[in-house]
């Protein structure tokens, strides 16, 4: 794997991967680049083997049965499977005002 940094004009980080193939690993790698950047104003799930970033500022609402969570934006409809304790766990300001 190769790793370079390059000085940008912008506020904002910008991180790119570049690979042959999504593979398990270079979703990995983006996920836990994702995570450690999330802060409080997002949170990442996976969806049928795709990774997300979702904006908490754009979500309308959260619906648990059993393990099936379905967190609906403004923009989409995301259906994942996990517990709420754990979204709760990624994202409090998400359920705390």
């Amino acid at each position: 794997m190769k790793v370079t940094y390059k000085q940008i004009d912008q506020s904002d980080t910008s991180v790119v991967v570049y690979a042959r193939a999504q593979t398990d690993s270079v979703t990995n790698l983006i996920g836990y680049i994702a995570e450690y950047n999330e802060g409080d104003n997002q949170i990442v799930i996976h969806e049928n083997g795709r990774m997300s970033i979702i904006q908490i500022a754009e979500i309308i609402t959260v619906e648990v049965q059993n393990k099936d969570l379905t967190i609906t934006t403004t923009r989409n409809i995301f259906h994942v499977r996990g517990a709420l304790s754990k979204m709760m766990e990624k994202s409090h300001s998400l359920f705390l005002p």
